[in-house]
């Protein structure tokens, strides 16, 4: 016999961010890592070292969505991954999305602001 009345799941949103910051995490921040932490500090891309042209870029809508992206997508990666591995040690914590997911979303609130509204 089937079961009408089916209880819809919200976990299809947090694995599609999970699997979004995952990637980011894994193909932009390095190539990141590598550009500000090595190329530009040592002058070895010459025009990316004026200050007023990563200035320029940093306040545009394009570069804010881009550190917007830096910073939420990772974190959204790593709490859904400490949520489901304390699950599947069976560590549970009462609470834990609201916890998890709640600290998530606080920091993407915190991130908008700091980048588009200020």
């Amino acid at each position: 016999m089937m079961n009408l009345n089916y209880k819809r799941s919200n976990e299809p949103i947090f694995w599609l961010l999970f699997s979004f910051g995952g990637m980011w995490s894994s193909l932009i921040s390095p190539i990141i890592i590598i550009l500000v932490g090595f190329l530009i500090p040592f002058d070895l891309i010459p025009k990316l070292s004026c200050y007023e042209r990563n200035l320029i870029f940093c306040k545009s809508i394009i570069g804010s969505f881009f550190i917007f992206f830096m910073i939420v997508l990772p974190i959204w990666c790593g709490m859904h991954r400490i949520y489901h591995t304390l699950n599947d040690i069976k560590f549970y914590i009462p609470r834990s999305k609201i916890i998890f997911y709640g600290i998530t979303i606080i920091v993407n609130v915190i991130a908008f602001f700091s980048l588009f509204i200020l």
